[in-house]
């Protein structure tokens, strides 16, 4: 359970750098989705939404992967 507590808050600091990492992503899918992604101030809201759970869910992999290795 800590494990699992502590994989979703350090998620949030690697999750921010990565959306930020990824706006040239986000340029993209706003010129040729036509989804509203990249605003004024930086990626919108839903871009740190998904790379907070894409990010989430890459960890509890690796989590699960390597607890069935031991």
């Amino acid at each position: 359970m800590l494990g699992a507590i502590a994989l979703l808050l350090l998620a949030v600091p690697a999750s921010l750098f990565a959306t930020m990492l990824l706006l040239p992503l986000w340029s993209w899918v706003e010129a040729n989705l036509h989804v509203e992604a990249v605003g004024h101030s930086g990626p919108a809201g839903w871009c740190f939404i998904a790379t907070y759970v894409v990010v989430v869910v890459a960890g509890g992999v690796v989590w699960c992967y390597r607890a069935r290795r031991t």
